[in-house]
């Protein structure tokens, strides 16, 4: 899995004008703010403007707290992000070309029918110039595949013996075309 430039790009580009806009626009308003009424404001400070200035000393802290929270999450997104980006999914999908079939016709409801349809179509598409090998498979990897049950005969780590997994179905060529090792 791969990020493209563009989009790294556009995303920092999108985040320092958006913290450019917003953070002078604060900064301009600043000069224009009413120098007399701040002073005559911290002139007659009474209690009122002690609970007023603890209400702000805890709004502040708050922000800060969640300013840490909120960065820790994102290093904690991004790390995960890169381990991502280096981890093998198990399959090598370069230079593989994928379509979809959803075969609603009721002259597909039988698995003769689908079994030759299968034929054909790897037959046609293994006869295009270019095209080393051609296979199907029920489900692509990272979809949802169909669940099967199982339960383990003879259980030596002694835990629970049933499990679930999902399946796909895939014609003799699948394991070469995605380059999916198969270890004994």
């Amino acid at each position: 899995m791969r990020v493209d430039w563009h989009v790294w790009t556009f995303a920092f580009a999108a985040a320092f004008v958006t913290g450019i806009v917003f953070g002078l626009a604060p900064a301009l308003q600043g000069p224009k703010a009413e120098l007399r009424g701040a002073l005559h404001e911290s002139v007659g400070r009474t209690s009122a403007g002690r609970a007023t200035a603890r209400l702000q000393r805890m709004l502040v802290i708050s922000e800060v707290a969640l300013s840490g929270v909120l960065l820790i999450g994102a290093a904690l997104l991004i790390q995960t992000f890169w381990r991502l980006q280096h981890e093998s999914p198990g399959f090598d999908a370069r230079e593989v070309l994928t379509a979809q079939m959803t075969l609603d016709d009721q002259r597909f409801s039988k698995t003769a029918a689908v079994a030759r349809l299968e034929d054909q179509a790897l037959t046609g598409l293994e006869s295009l110039p270019g095209v080393q090998a051609a296979a199907t498979v029920s489900n692509l990897p990272f979809e949802q595949g169909a669940d099967m049950n199982f339960a383990i005969q003879e259980n030596p780590s002694g835990g629970d013996p049933s499990g679930s997994t999902e399946w796909r179905a895939i014609t003799p060529h699948y394991l070469q075309v995605m380059r999916i090792p198969v270890l004994r």
